[in-house]
């Protein structure tokens, strides 16, 4: 048990800070910025930026997107937001280019060969990876990255234009105010590092793996640490008539102690040794294996932390050590000859049972539990943590299925999605255009980067609804603003917010209603109120139902299909949905182990008591009723214990969980996860109690009831 225990908390530990070294050393290497503002096309006056305080470093450059490409022309000799080179050399003289390793791999590019950027022939001088685009995708809507399709490239800046700056500060706040004073409607984006979609994947995956650290292992090494305090109490009580002869036999009891101190010593050092190594080389490099699906690492190694190794240790060793000396202090205090007699019940009796008018089988059962009662704490406690450890495991796969067939089947009901570069007409069935505007949206106590999203009016191939499940029927000058949204810029209904369009007004407007989705954050409105806003409606995508998308696919610079977005979305999980899978098996084993190891020390413990009572006449199927009946109840009280338990859990594992701002988890236990939680402790406790039943046949009554000779 302490094995298991350790592996798990030791493995997932690992898992999340190998994934946080990693990021902090690529951005140490790269020279990350601290800040990144894009504003519209300029010819900047730098006395902008140098009269700003605060700002150690800044550099600009134009970064421009193109159908498979995320362009950006730097200066030559520019120092942050760099890359590493993995082949060729970094030269980005003349036309000369620098491209994603993992783009060209994909695509078979090779150093030395020719690709157009922006209408240009250059010449690949080398392949690189950059902490700058870690994660990369085209879209709010794709959550994992294609690198066959997208990547990053860059070129020397040879025109004076720029759109982005990138600044190093230690004052991050400070300097974004004082920018959004300077550059007020120039501002399409401005962000921390940490604020960024490349930084929130990863470091919300670390907070996830965080959170599932923090909770789950801890409770499955507390349950263990539990089993192990119990395991030991027994094991040392059954040793009361070894101890009274060798007290007889003039030790003392320092010495008797350390005897079983050492053996309590040994085992606990091994179990710890071999948690800590099948947890450090098992679990983090099967997790890994799915994080590369999804993020861009090169070499990474796997961090093991001497002080969760060192914590850990004095817990598995505390936790047994401090069992036998309590034990052994109490029976410290009885006589060699009261030692070397099988210790006796107390007779005692509770007042209901006195004057209850239960049968004598059921007052036989209370009066077991009443004079074990702490027997029947740690098997209620103990069956508790495993069905909430086992109930929480199993959500996390309801949950990230319900996302997938939320979003893509109750929320957007288009079969694909055709993003337009030109403005195109048409009459097609079940097809409606879309606008999504990227805008520097503020609140009264937030400001940052957030998509307007503007539908058709009376949208059928869109369906928000409430947090209350209630479908949202937007009308005009009605704005939605997703729940997720409302929570990162602090606002509810009524309050107000407010953005600068592509002309520099600012635009205020009110929020009337908050909606639930889980991909897809931000503002929702129809035509007619965005028209009201004084917008004009300029589609940037074309929605649709209708297969026979032929002529209109020719407009497009790219085309996604709903249903290749959901299976990628899946993908995308996957490290979550197999951590969920470790997790099962680990807590179903743990409920294996607490329920055989209480059940078998139970019916030790109750050898004698049984032998009594098979003398007084009492026959196997009464014996087995009484044992039986007593486990079973006691599994049932842990079980009902244990399901809110497991409900708690699993919301405070996804209390902090998303792939960035724009994924949001509704945590969801599905019914059948109640079922198989529920029948599978029951199906164990049925197997127990059957095993243990069949031991009664074989209780010699004479020996269990005979003192020692």
């Amino acid at each position: 048990m302490l094995t298991l225990g350790v592996t798990i908390f030791i493995g997932v530990d690992s898992t999340w800070r190998s994934l946080q070294v990693y990021q902090n050393e690529a951005y140490k290497r790269d020279n990350q910025a601290d800040i990144e503002l894009i504003i519209k096309p300029t010819v900047l006056d730098r006395k902008k930026i140098a009269g700003i305080k605060h700002v150690k470093n800044f550099e600009t450059s134009l970064k421009t997107e193109q159908k498979n490409l995320v362009v950006n022309a730097v200066q030559p000799n520019f120092k942050l937001n760099g890359f590493t080179i993995t082949g060729g050399k970094a030269k980005l003289k003349g036309n000369n280019c620098v491209l994603d390793q993992s783009f060209a791999e994909q695509n078979k590019i090779k150093v030395g060969d020719q690709m157009t950027i922006a209408k240009q022939q250059y010449k690949v001088a080398g392949l690189a990876t950059s902490s700058s685009y870690l994660y990369l995708t085209p879209d709010s809507t794709t959550v994992i990255p294609n690198h066959k399709e997208y990547g990053f490239v860059y070129i020397t800046n040879e025109r004076p234009v720029v759109n982005r700056i990138l600044l190093q500060t230690n004052q991050v706040k400070q300097v974004k105010k004082e920018l959004q004073s300077v550059f007020k409607q120039d501002i399409i984006s401005l962000s921390s590092t940490k604020e960024t979609l490349n930084d929130l994947a990863v470091s919300q995956k670390i907070t996830q793996y965080q959170t599932i650290g923090s909770l789950f292992p801890v409770v499955f090494f507390m349950i263990v640490i539990l089993m192990s305090f119990t395991t030991m109490y027994r094991l040392i009580n059954r040793e009361r008539q070894t101890i009274g002869t060798m007290r007889s036999l003039g030790l003392s009891d320092s010495q008797i102690l350390l005897h079983y101190l050492s053996y309590s010593f040994l085992v606990s050092i091994v179990g710890t040794v071999l948690g800590v190594v099948l947890g450090w080389k098992l679990i983090p490099p099967y997790i890994w294996r799915f994080f590369n699906e999804l993020f861009v690492f090169g070499d990474y190694k796997i961090i093991l932390d001497f002080k969760q190794v060192l914590l850990v240790s004095i817990l598995g060793i505390l936790c047994t050590c401090l069992a036998t000396v309590f034990v052994f202090k109490r029976l410290s205090r009885e006589k060699p000859a009261e030692l070397l007699r099988d210790k006796v019940d107390e007779g005692h009796q509770s007042r209901i049972l006195i004057s209850s008018k239960m049968q004598v089988l059921n007052k036989l059962i209370f009066r077991q539990i009443s004079n074990g009662k702490l027997r029947a704490i740690m098997t209620v406690i103990g069956v508790a943590g495993s069905t909430g450890l086992l109930l929480s495991a199993l959500g996390i796969r309801d949950t990230v299925n319900g996302v997938a067939n939320t979003v893509y089947e109750r929320n957007y009901l288009y079969d694909a999605k055709i993003y337009l570069n030109q403005s195109v007409q048409t009459n097609k069935k079940n097809t409606e255009f879309l606008m999504e505007y990227p805008v520097f949206l503020m609140s009264a106590s937030h400001d940052k980067t957030s998509i307007v999203h503007i539908l058709e009016d009376q949208s059928k191939l869109i369906r928000i609804y409430q947090p209350s499940g209630e479908a949202v029927n937007l009308k005009t000058d009605e704005i939605l603003i997703t729940e997720k949204t409302a929570k990162l810029y602090d606002v509810k209904v009524g309050d107000r917010m407010r953005f600068y369009d592509s002309k520099g007004n600012l635009i205020n407007f009110k929020v009337t209603t908050i909606g639930q989705l889980n991909i897809g954050q931000g503002v929702y409105l129809t035509q007619e109120s965005w028209k009201n806003l004084a917008q004009n409606f300029v589609p940037t995508s074309i929605i649709s139902k209708n297969q026979n998308l032929a002529d209109l696919e020719s407009h497009a610079t790219k085309v996604t299909k709903t249903e290749q977005q959901k299976k990628d979305f899946l993908k995308s999980m996957s490290s979550t949905l197999s951590m969920s899978l470790l997790l099962i098996l680990a807590a179903g084993s743990l409920l294996i182990i607490v329920l055989y190891n209480l059940g078998v020390l139970n019916f030790s413990d109750r050898s004698r008591s049984l032998a009594t009572l098979s003398v007084l006449g009492f026959k196997n199927q009464e014996l087995k009723k009484i044992l039986s009946t007593e486990n079973i109840f006691l599994s049932i009280a842990g079980i009902i214990i244990g399901i809110p338990v497991g409900k708690m859990l699993h919301h405070k594992i996804f209390a902090n969980a998303g792939m960035g701002d724009e994924l949001d988890f509704t945590p969801l236990i599905a019914l059948k996860s109640y079922f198989i939680t529920i029948g599978f402790t029951i199906a164990l406790i049925v197997l127990v109690t059957f095993l243990l039943n069949r031991k009664i046949r074989k209780i010699k009554m004479v020996e269990a009831l005979k003192s020692v000779e």
